[in-house]
């Protein structure tokens, strides 16, 4: 039988799947001139995968290793983080407030896969927001209007701010959820 954590990511996928909805109503309400078209596709494929995720544990005589769940999470997770990635290039970059929806990813990561896939996630939001910054969105909202999106002492520090978030969460959620897994198997 699938592990029953795939189910619960396919239902946190689908609140996830509303958060990139809200974080591209936000950015409309910014007033920024959004590419809805895209949008749509970004959610689409979030939403095709998601069906295809639920789909997989109601197949009758399927049965996956432990292992190859924890694969199969990650590589959803990976998408996830993609698709908010690209959400987030056509609703504000690095600027946008939503960039702290990439610490759920690795709370989720936390709780359900292993500590190195956890530290992946990790990474890869980290890389993946950095990417944000080469993004140029035209409306850009930052302090000083001289500086580009990368000079600017704000984002620069929400960068920052990010990564340590994502380092902590990922180590002391990993933690927690292993101490959890241990104190289960002595029972």
């Amino acid at each position: 039988m699938v592990d029953s954590s795939l189910r619960w990511v396919v239902r946190l996928r689908w609140i996830s799947l509303g958060g990139l909805g809200v974080c591209a109503g936000f950015a409309k309400s910014e007033g920024q001139a959004l590419r809805w078209w895209l949008i749509a596709v970004i959610i689409g494929l979030g939403v095709a995968s998601n069906l295809a995720l639920g789909w997989l544990p109601r197949r009758r005589g399927v049965t996956l290793a432990r292992q190859h769940t924890s694969y199969i999470i990650a590589a959803a997770l990976v998408l996830d983080m993609l698709l908010l990635t690209a959400c987030l290039a056509v609703t504000g970059g690095a600027s946008n407030p939503f960039s702290v929806l990439y610490l759920v990813h690795i709370a989720l990561a936390a709780v359900v896969l292993t500590s190195r896939q956890t530290l992946a996630m990790a990474a890869v939001s980290v890389v993946l927001f950095a990417l944000l910054f080469l993004v140029d969105v035209g409306q850009v909202h930052v302090h000083d209007p001289k500086a580009s999106l990368f000079e600017n002492k704000h984002l620069q520090g929400m960068w920052l701010a990010f990564t340590l978030a994502a380092l902590i969460t990922g180590y002391f959620v990993s933690r927690i959820a292993a101490t959890l897994q241990a104190q289960r198997e002595q029972i």
